[in-house]
């Protein structure tokens, strides 16, 4: 078992999909301990606990900020992936980033590229991870991925790091998220604060992970309420003069149509 790496699972209610995301962690090249974390217990999710053998914890606090800092709390390791129910590890996904983490102790976070899974179908390429790739492909590299100013200009543009894929660096990171007034948009909100700081964003330029879209998922959801958009704006606000902050807000609505169901 890896001593690297640990990945947690952030389960909620009965969601089918569940299962297929923690049989693609017990299934990784690199084998690393595998941790459910609810604040719903119920039989299905003791169901697929007991089924793969991982470990169960059950927090006592209800509220989507508190389950993320509970599940962090969890991993032992350097790094942690807190895994969304909804998506599917590809095997590499492990040994691609023990492999990071061994080249970059100071990297705040290591994540990667990846695909959508909608509708049973896996969608390789599309505007947004066209867009996606470009900006994060200044990541590779070690001269601008730990520098201010590479990574306050990439994060100005808009929020190119996919959640899922990120394992965040324990040793240097207390909380994997940054809140403050998002009702939305909490890692690239992270992402912003970071940049801010030394530490490094390393990208693997491979994918590692199918995101699914449903209607159900959180980002399908915000965008459908329009409380992406008005976060959003925010956040380029951070950067941009209003103008500016809003046709970029506008523009990254759009390119985001291909989350919706």
């Amino acid at each position: 078992m890896n001593k690297d790496l640990t990945f947690v699972v952030l389960a909620y209610k009965e969601l089918h999909t569940l299962e297929e995301c923690v049989e693609s962690l017990v299934k990784q090249e690199q084998k690393c301990e595998v941790i459910i974390s609810t604040s719903t217990p119920n039989d299905y999710i003791k169901s697929i606990a007991k089924k793969y053998n991982v470990k169960l914890k059950i927090n006592p606090k209800r509220g989507e900020y508190e389950d993320v800092i509970f599940a962090y709390k969890q991993a032992k390791t350097p790094f942690i992936t807190l895994c969304h129910q909804d998506d599917i590890y590809l095997p590499n996904y492990s040994s691609e980033i023990i492999k990071k983490i061994k080249k970059n102790s100071d990297a705040f976070i290591i994540f990667g590229d990846y695909y959508d899974y909608k509708n049973g179908k896996i969608i390789k390429s599309s505007l947004l991870l066209k867009i996606k790739r470009l900006m994060n492909f200044i990541f590779r590299f070690k001269i601008f991925n730990k520098s201010k100013f590479w990574k306050r200009r990439i994060v100005s543009l808009g929020n190119s790091i996919c959640s899922p894929t990120v394992a965040y660096n324990k040793e240097l990171l207390d909380k994997p998220i940054i809140v403050e007034d998002c009702k939305t948009s909490w890692d690239w909100n992270t992402w912003i604060n970071l940049s801010n700081k030394k530490g490094r964003f390393v990208y693997i330029n491979k994918p590692i992970l199918y995101r699914r879209i449903h209607e159900n998922s959180e980002t399908s959801q915000a965008i459908n309420n329009n409380i992406r958009r008005e976060t959003d704006y925010k956040l380029f606000c951070k950067f941009w003069p209003k103008p500016i902050a809003k046709f970029l807000s506008n523009l990254y609505s759009k390119s985001e149509k291909s989350n919706e169901i």
